[in-house]
């Protein structure tokens, strides 16, 4: 079977994936790379540590996966700061995807999110077209893209004040059928859309509708 590495295990779709990964036995070897340990850690399940994850501590990381799934990222609330916001965003995620191509990974799953546009007014979402556009230079073997709309059922400590509020706004259109790309995603649900998508090997941006359809096909 395939080893896989996570990037940001310890947020809320990392959490998700590692417990589905466990259970449906998806790889033979799992590495969680975190900048503290998991709360929990499934048996099966290794670690490595990086307290300052960063561009050059990522490039001097050891090692060969087959599938990397880059569950990196915050919000300009908890950055602080635009630059802070671009440091992870940007700069460390990008310098995860330098990391598989030089390592010749074979799949790369990349979180990214709906309204992703380098030339979007919202600085969001053009930090998230930045990135996405850096990931398809990069020619990839096989490159995963997700644009969820608002992610929920987050089990995390810092729980996003921001976010969670703009859920429950959004959970107003869940019903109807022509809202159906902003509809909140369940991070299980995200999480089932990336390893259906490793296991048929899918190339290519998935919208937060298909990341639905995905995920729910594979619970």
């Amino acid at each position: 079977m395939n080893t896989a590495w996570i990037f940001g295990a310890t947020g809320a779709t990392g959490q998700a994936l590692i417990t589905l990964i466990v259970e449906q036995q998806n790889f033979s070897e799992v590495v969680c790379i975190n900048r503290r340990p998991l709360a929990e850690r499934p048996a099966g399940v290794t670690e490595q540590i990086v307290s300052e994850l960063s561009p050059e501590s990522v490039s001097e990381l050891a090692g060969s996966p087959d599938s990397v799934f880059i569950c990196l990222g915050t919000t300009l609330a908890n950055a602080g700061s635009k630059a802070a916001f671009k440091r992870i965003d940007l700069d460390l995620i990008c310098a995860v995807g330098k990391w598989c191509l030089d390592h010749q990974v074979k799949q790369v799953h990349l979180i990214s999110a709906v309204g992703a546009n380098r030339s979007a007014m919202s600085f969001y979402s053009r930090i998230k077209g930045e990135t996405e556009d850096y990931f398809q230079s990069l020619k990839l073997p096989i490159l995963t893209i997700y644009r969820p709309s608002i992610l929920t059922q987050a089990t995390r400590s810092d729980e996003r004040f921001g976010e969670k509020w703009a859920a429950r706004i959004i959970a107003i259109f869940d019903w109807l059928p022509l809202f159906a790309g902003i509809r909140r995603v369940p991070v299980k649900t995200l999480a089932h859309a990336m390893l259906s998508a490793d296991e048929k090997r899918l190339n290519g941006t998935i919208s937060s509708t298909q990341i639905q359809q995905l995920g729910k096909a594979s619970d």
